[in-house]
């Protein structure tokens, strides 16, 4: 505060307080409602009046106040404000997007939620709707859409928020293209807490835009971008990128993904939409992608691969329930390379089958001993570089030295005798 006419002023005038924002106004924000000058009249003895504020913290006072303009106590703002129906990262504009090398043109705009329509073709949703004897309609779709993993925080995200953080991306007929789940979230809504704020989406038209171009942007979004689907999802989307006519090059390129991953990926989603899922009871059949997807990438596993046959035996054993775990697919060679196992696996199922392989290779059921048979090869294919670190380096030959202790100490409790 300062006291007009000066700090010792004459006893028995009276002193103006003035509000330090009077006189230190940040040209840049220029004047705020809040921040207008106050003057007090006050009495001489009404007691001291604290001195002047520092220039240098008016300054981050005025920064503050600009940057975080004042809410009122107890209520969200943006609900008590119309001006601003969602809360985007950018404002609102047009703006160009790059979709392998060529420049696209989007258009942004507040969509009616009417003009809005959900995608049945979407990855995230095509199995269930291959599951129904009609095609679904939008009502249809908002329901399967908010019953998929994950949407119910997105929900409360959005709601919570008053708004989308993003805006989607559509054709010009309306069709979602990016953003099902928040187009659905937004249908929801509108019907349970009805709100002008509802009525409408920040959305991004595309032009007339090829379909690789529509999968390369949804792939960049969700299979290689942040917001990832779920691995058979994923999956899924690359199966339809490879229909469009990409090779496995073109797909591993947009995807930043290797090739053999996105041929891993690809075998592993035809096994499992054609012979796996169709033959499922009950449930959605999709926790078995992991046994698929874990035979299809194990290069031990290669030889039974190589037989159509035993291809088909591994697919009744994952639906059947005979392989009781994802993990114990890692296993399989050891069990179908044993007669005794292969036949406890059929009958019993693959616990019983690996108790069996244990009695003959026991780092099986021993992550211990498996550890201590990955160092043992490790040890017997050491590089010359690394023998070199251990003669030059005191370091390097104290790690030795401590295995070697290690090993002692093991030994001496197993009563097992070295050389």
């Amino acid at each position: 505060m300062r006291i007009a006419g000066g700090r010792h002023a004459p006893a028995g005038t009276e002193r103006r307080v003035v509000h330090p924002f009077d006189e230190y106004t940040s040209v840049k924000a220029g004047p705020r409602p809040w921040r207008q000058a106050c003057t007090t009249t006050r009495p001489a003895d009404a007691g001291p009046v604290l001195a002047p504020p520092r220039p240098i913290l008016v300054a981050v006072i005025l920064s503050l106040t600009t940057r975080f303009p004042p809410v009122t106590s107890g209520t969200n703002w943006y609900h008590d404000t119309e001006a601003r129906p969602s809360m985007m990262k950018t404002p609102p504009e047009d703006r160009t997007i790059t979709i392998e090398n060529a420049r696209v043109q989007v258009q942004y705009s507040e969509m009616p939620l009417d003009n809005i329509q959900l995608d049945p073709t979407n990855p995230r949703i095509q199995n269930e709707v291959r599951k129904r004897a009609r095609a679904p309609t939008q009502g249809d779709l908002v329901k399967l859409i908010l019953d998929l993993p994950g949407v119910s925080e997105l929900f409360k995200t959005i709601r919570d928020n008053g708004g989308v953080m993003d805006p989607i991306y559509v054709r010009k007929d309306g069709t979602v293209v990016e953003g099902n789940c928040r187009a659905a979230i937004y249908m929801s809504l509108r019907v349970r807490k009805p709100h002008v704020r509802w009525d409408t989406i920040p959305a991004l038209t595309l032009p007339e835009v090829t379909p690789r171009q529509i999968a390369v942007l949804q792939g960049q979004f969700h299979v290689a971008g942040k917001n990832q689907w779920p691995a058979y999802e994923k999956a899924g989307h690359i199966h339809d990128m490879v229909k469009l006519g990409m090779t496995l090059e073109d797909v591993a390129r947009v995807l930043k993904l290797q090739k053999r991953v996105v041929e891993h990926l690809l075998v592993s989603y035809q096994t499992m939409t054609e012979q796996v899922l169709p033959r499922i009871k009950s449930g959605t059949g999709l926790d078995k992608w992991s046994y698929i997807y874990e035979f299809y990438k194990r290069k031990d596993l290669e030889p039974i691969r190589a037989d159509p046959a035993k291809v088909t035996e591994f697919v009744d054993l994952v639906v059947t329930g005979k392989l009781k775990r994802g993990e114990h697919v890692r296993q399989l060679h050891k069990i179908m390379g044993n007669p005794r196992a292969k036949k406890a696996l059929k009958k019993d199922g693959s616990e019983k089958a690996i108790i069996v392989v244990a009695k003959t290779d026991p780092a099986v059921t021993s992550p211990i001993l498996r550890k201590l048979v990955d160092t043992t090869k490790a040890l017997r294919s050491v590089a010359t570089i690394d023998i070199r670190h251990i003669q030059e380096s005191k370091e390097s030959r104290d790690i030795l030295l401590a295995l070697h202790a290690a090993v002692r100490e093991v030994a001496n409790a197993a009563k097992v005798t070295l050389a």
